[in-house]
């Protein structure tokens, strides 16, 4: 080995800076329950979840017919309709909202993130199962929710996802309102980006369901044997839109979000990001459904905690069976008339007032979801585009990182001896001749 003379000592047998970023990348996952319990995000996700809350009911009564024969119809009303997970049943009051930690919290139902990812779907998951076995009231209910539920996680998931982004990647902080003027500026791509597989999907149905039209005569059951080889084709290519569709729709918006591009970039992240490192995203995944359960099992203790401790620290006042009225009351059944104005009103208004608290930790679980799905994103664009995780597009004045603004100054030393005490400053210069 030849060493120059003139190669600075410190230089000679020094190995590259490794840092535990570069050995394990996917830690960036455990910073996620903390970006999801931020403030922002948690603003964004009860907005969200109220304003889905609100169209689907008047959804619901302006569409929808009174007797719902589809028992799937009825659940999807039913979760529509309401914020409290499935599964979860308590009182007004008095808390109770726990759920048991078992493997359902991680792998089942009641886990946040599968939770929330369903909820979003299934409008168009029933069209796809069962659409031609509903009548046409159901089927537009369905299509205008599914819609619905489009635009508004459209406008709120990419702002969501836009904070988590920033948050994980650049470890730099985007305001509620910065965040929801990024996601409103490319709302329009935010909308059309997981419309867009769909489209694709309906182009290839639309003709095997005009020949489907046609096999209602004989002479179309031949005709279609004679195309079947083409239909098969037809459907391989839309069980592919389907299959990327079901497990990338979520990084159409972490795409927006971290690259602030159109809408055929976003779609193409997606389906490459999710094809081409399956099992890394299995990873992924996995990791983030066990920190997932574990992080909404304590949220919703907590919540219990909370609201156990104020019925029952105010029952030492009341009492017992004051308090069990009171309960009842809020509950509707002892709601008679008779009851007093004011006590009706007022275990009214402690039951809002606890449905407030409780609908700000359900919502939880949507701002959960769409954290992860950008924390997973920006790892599989790491892993396929060896990008990494810190170059997010950044678009204003207000949304720059800090060391590219114009007022950063970052410390400068002074390439000869540092100055000393008793030195002048650097601006004062020694006279001249």
């Amino acid at each position: 080995m030849t060493i120059d003379p003139h190669q600075d000592s410190a230089q000679v047998g020094t190995w590259p800076a490794v840092t535990w970023r570069d050995l394990c990348p996917w830690q960036l996952l455990f910073r996620v329950p903390a970006v999801a319990c931020s403030a922002s995000v948690i603003v964004l996700a009860v907005g969200g979840c109220w304003a889905a809350l609100t169209l689907w009911t008047v959804l619901g009564a302006v569409i929808l017919p009174e007797n719902v024969a589809n028992r799937h119809v009825q659940q999807l009303s039913q979760h529509t309709t309401a914020i409290r997970p499935a599964g979860l049943q308590n009182q007004s009051l008095d808390g109770r909202v726990s759920i048991t930690f078992d493997q359902t919290v991680f792998f089942g139902d009641r886990n946040p993130i599968l939770y929330a990812g369903a909820r979003i779907m299934e409008p168009f998951a029933l069209l796809i199962r069962e659409g031609a076995q509903l009548e046409w009231r159901c089927v537009l209910y369905c299509l205008l929710g599914g819609l619905i539920n489009i635009a508004i996680w459209a406008y709120f998931g990419t702002a969501i996802c836009r904070v988590a982004v920033a948050e994980l990647g650049c470890e730099q902080r985007v305001g509620l309102f910065q965040s929801l003027r990024f996601s409103g500026a490319r709302f329009g791509e935010s909308f059309l980006a997981p419309l867009l597989p769909l489209f694709g999907m309906l182009l290839f149905a639309v003709p095997l369901m005009i020949l489907g039209w046609f096999m209602r005569f004989d002479i179309g059951v031949l005709i279609a044997g004679l195309l079947w080889v083409f239909c098969l084709g037809a459907a391989i290519a839309m069980g592919i839109l389907a299959i990327g569709l079901l497990i990338g729709w979520p990084f159409v918006w972490a795409a927006i979000a971290a690259e602030g591009k159109d809408v055929f970039d976003a779609v193409s992240r997606s389906y490459s990001y999710s094809y081409q490192r399956p099992l890394r995203y299995g990873f992924y995944f996995t990791v983030v459904l066990l920190l997932g359960g574990g992080t909404w099992w304590i949220v919703l203790s907590c919540l219990d905690i909370v609201v156990t401790l104020a019925s029952h620290a105010v029952s030492w006042g009341s009492g017992t069976r004051r308090m069990d009225l009171i309960l009842d009351v809020a509950q509707g059944v002892n709601a008679s008339l008779e009851s007093p104005y004011a006590l009706r009103v007022g275990s009214v208004l402690m039951s809002q007032a606890t449905w407030l608290l409780e609908s700000c930790a359900y919502s939880f679980a949507y701002g959960l979801f769409w954290c992860s799905m950008a924390s997973i994103y920006l790892l599989l664009r790491r892993d396929i585009d060896q990008k990494e995780v810190d170059e997010i597009y950044w678009d204003d004045q207000l949304m720059v990182p800090p060391w590219e603004h114009p007022e950063y100054v970052p410390a400068m030393v002074p390439p000869n001896e540092p100055l000393s005490p008793n030195s002048p400053a650097e601006s004062e210069t020694s006279p001249t001749e």
